[in-house]
């Protein structure tokens, strides 16, 4: 009986142990994980009101293209700064909150819109956005602006955004 007290209690201090050392921001792969339990789509409206830049290879932040502005609150639609096509293009999304990853919001376009004369030429899913932090954002895009031109993301592009201080 005593045996079996003393290895629950080990159990018990190694279970603390590991929750200790696993309360960095960073996975074992070293990709920040989420700062917050769980963001909602409110929360991608309310980081909205900041400014947001694509990450550059160098780590510096493009101040152009990236940044996202909430249009409708109530539909959750966001004129969305690609940065892709010639013109640098922003086109208007609307985000849902996927069901299936958390902090994670799936990013919509209606076909047909007209994007500074191009007609869109997707009418899925166009890519994601997942909150790591108040400060990071990072996503993926597939969208063609214009057939045989102006498309970003030919095989999903992965980029990360951060705010513009």
């Amino acid at each position: 009986m005593r045996n079996r007290t003393f290895l629950n209690s080990i159990l018990i201090l190694l279970l603390i142990s590991c929750q200790q050392n696993n309360s960095s921001n960073n996975n074992h792969d070293g990709t920040e994980v989420p700062t917050k339990e769980a963001f909602t789509i409110n929360d991608l409206v309310e980081l909205s009101k900041s400014r947001y830049g694509f990450v550059n290879a160098d780590g510096t932040i493009n101040e152009y293209y990236g940044d996202f502005d909430c249009t409708s609150k109530d539909n959750y639609f966001f004129d969305f700064n690609v940065g892709c096509g010639s013109l640098g293009d922003i086109v208007t999304v609307f985000a849902l909150t996927n069901k299936e990853k958390q902090n994670t919001f799936d990013l919509y376009i209606d076909k047909g819109n007209v994007y500074y004369g191009n007609i869109l030429t997707s009418e899925k899913k166009i890519g994601e956005l997942t909150i790591l932090s108040n400060n990071k954002i990072k996503g993926s895009i597939k969208l063609c602006l214009d057939e045989d031109k102006g498309c970003c993301g030919e095989v999903g592009e992965i980029f990360e955004l951060e705010k513009i201080k």
